[in-house]
Order: C-alpha cells, then structure tokens, then sequence
C-alpha cells in the first residue's frame, strides 16, 4: 500500500469522487490537497475530479488507478481555457537524499556456460 498526494492548485474547490458508484471521496479546497491511500493489488477504478469553473458549469477530470499507483504526487492545475490539467511525479523521482543509487543489474552469464556446466562435471 502506498500513499498518493492529489494537489489542487486551481482556483476553486474538487470534488474526488468514484467514477462508477459516484460516491464522494473527498473535497479537496483550492491550494489544499488530499492524501489517497491506493493498494496495486486492487481491482482497477476510475476516479473523477470535478470543480465549477466560472459558473459555466463544471469540469471534470478521470483519473484512474493505475496513475495513483504509479505517481507520488499528482497536481491539478488550470489551463488558460479553464480545462483541468494533470501534472504527475512518478514514484522515485523526487530527489531525496535518503534513497541511494539504484541497484546494479545483475549480469546474465551467456546460455553456452550453462551447458558447458554439466559436461564439464560429467567428465570429471
């Protein structure tokens, strides 16, 4: 289980809310933000954002599953148009002095030494 950041930077107040109950999650106010606690073993869901723009009625963004396990911290800016835009920080990305280098691959030894193995401790 992991936890993921959604960041509201527009100029009003989202609403997160299951795509396919239509259950609010949770409202998140303008610069506030909202920690989601998101499992990779889950089925797969669709979740919508949704916030009134100008009182020209509301606009709505899908985000899904899979980009809440992928990403640590998903930000919800506004485009010049009003339209609702994502910005996502993948997991391991963000520079932290804690995490060290990643670890080195392993190097595969060539298929020919895995056959040479056995023929050799035939002939002994």
């Amino acid at each position: 289980m992991s936890t993921t950041l959604i960041i509201n930077k527009t100029k009003d107040v989202l609403k997160l809310r299951s795509h396919n109950s239509d259950t609010e999650i949770a409202t998140i106010q303008r610069d506030g933000h909202y920690s989601m606690l998101v499992n990779a073993n889950e089925t797969y869901c669709e979740f919508v954002l949704q916030g009134s723009h100008g009182g020209s009625g509301t606009e709505q963004l899908i985000v899904t599953s899979d980009e809440l396990c992928d990403n640590e911290r998903i930000t919800i800016n506004e485009s010049t148009y009003g339209k609702l835009c994502l910005h996502q920080v993948e997991r391991g990305s963000l520079d932290n002095p804690e995490r060290g280098p990643p670890a080195r691959a392993v190097q595969p030894t060539s298929w020919f030494a895995w056959i040479k193995r056995p023929w050799v401790m035939l002939r002994r």
